[in-house]
């Protein structure tokens, strides 16, 4: 998954807010998406997860990542903080707005 931060340019990771798939369970809690699509928790909320099932989670944080394949408009920036949104996101957009 090819994404772009305005600041940055092209990165090869983003973190993405688990509100969106997680409400308040997850609001706050920080999930790592790589150019592959695939998610990992934050190091620093690993400890949250203790008696949640981490892998439904982080297969809900790809499948918003890629958002019936139109791409992520949400993400943050590694090392800048800024924002981040996915090739196709950026494509999904220029057809259709």
């Amino acid at each position: 998954m090819k994404a772009e931060c305005w600041t940055c340019g092209e990165v090869d990771e983003f973190k993405i807010d688990g509100y969106p798939f997680g409400d308040r369970l997850l609001e706050g809690v920080m999930f790592t998406i790589n150019k592959e699509g695939k998610a990992r928790i934050q190091e620093e909320d690993e400890g949250y997860f203790v008696g949640l099932d981490k892998e439904h989670w982080c297969k809900l944080a790809e499948e918003h990542a890629d958002v019936g394949g139109n791409g992520v408009d949400d993400g943050v920036c590694l090392k800048c903080g800024g924002d981040v949104v996915s090739d196709a996101c950026l494509k999904w957009a220029k057809e259709n707005l």
